[in-house]
């Protein structure tokens, strides 16, 4: 892996939703609803007594509120989050990043933090980020894309780093892969048209008539 030093700036709301995002991604958050789950379905449905349609219409229902307590709670623990990043005490602001092929290390007010490749458990691309899942609870870290040098660099470490950790390409990976693969071929026969087209323009041209074009844009000059 290359070499990368990346610069970037956040504010508390942007990684107040970066929170709420990583946590929805989480084994922790399915885990909690299973559980809230099962301890609905424990207490409140009367498996013997009821009809198949009423324990099913249950089943639905505990599904709904154990997922709507779950979420809520995220927002919550998010909104905290917001609230201590203003107050300080956690890295934000600007957020300097060294990638190499040993691990990645965030730098942030004088806060320096060192993480090899073994300690992120995977790595997700959320709209205008690239966002790293460690094995450490409740700790991500997040690049901006647009603080690589350009999208073909994002896309060339997103693989690399997926590479590093042995995670597999999804679905959306695997449709991406085939799209820029796509537009690099276009591009690649785009170029090779225009320039067979300007060799042949360039060996029809007769020797007198190219003579004559040089001669009045000398004239000119």
């Amino acid at each position: 892996m290359r070499h990368r030093k990346i610069s970037s700036n956040y504010k508390p709301r942007e990684m107040g939703f970066l929170v709420f995002y990583t946590g929805l991604r989480s084994s922790r958050f399915l885990l909690s609803f299973v559980f809230l789950w099962i301890l609905f379905a424990w207490l409140y449905i009367p498996w013997t007594q009821a009809e198949p349609k009423l324990i099913l219409t249950l089943i639905f229902m505990g599904a709904f509120l154990c997922g709507t307590f779950c979420v809520i709670g995220l927002a919550l623990s998010s909104l905290f989050y917001m609230l201590k990043t203003v107050r300080g005490g956690i890295p934000i602001g600007d957020i300097e990043h060294k990638i190499n092929e040993e691990g990645i290390q965030q730098t942030s007010k004088n806060i320096e933090v060192t993480l090899s490749w073994h300690a992120i458990e995977s790595i997700i691309p959320y709209k205008s980020h690239i966002i790293l899942l460690t094995k450490v609870p409740y700790y991500f870290i997040a690049l901006k894309k647009q603080s690589f040098e350009s999208n073909m660099d994002c896309d060339i470490f997103y693989r690399e780093a997926k590479a590093l950790i042995g995670q597999r390409d999804s679905r959306k990976d695997k449709a991406r892969t085939k799209r820029l693969e796509w537009e690099a071929q276009e591009k690649w026969q785009m170029t090779t048209l225009l320039r067979s087209f300007a060799k042949n323009w360039e060996d029809n041209l007769p020797k007198q008539s190219l003579r004559n074009i040089v001669g009045r844009a000398n004239s000119q000059s």
